[in-house]
């Protein structure tokens, strides 16, 4: 296991398994951060962004977070071990 401090890069949250993430998956207006590795998923806001993917994108980002598990992230100054 190691230690792993969060940082201001982690202003939304990490995936609690990692410490990391995949990035951002928009669905409509409503923005989730994944972490490909471990199938997660965390909500970050709606309407945060102004680029919003059309109906087509919406429609397969949502089929992809179907096999996420929506987990609560990590937060900024929070210190946790990882598996590594």
């Amino acid at each position: 296991m190691t230690k792993h401090t969060l940082t201001g890069e982690d202003h939304y949250g990490s995936c609690p398994r990692c410490a990391g993430s995949s990035g951002c998956i928009t669905v409509g207006r409503t923005h989730w951060l994944v972490c490909d590795t471990h199938l997660t998923r965390w909500l970050i806001g709606s309407n945060l962004f102004s680029d919003l993917p059309n109906e087509e994108e919406s429609r397969a980002n949502q089929e992809k977070l179907e096999g996420y598990e929506e987990v609560t992230p990590l937060w900024m100054d929070e210190t946790v071990e990882i598996d590594e």
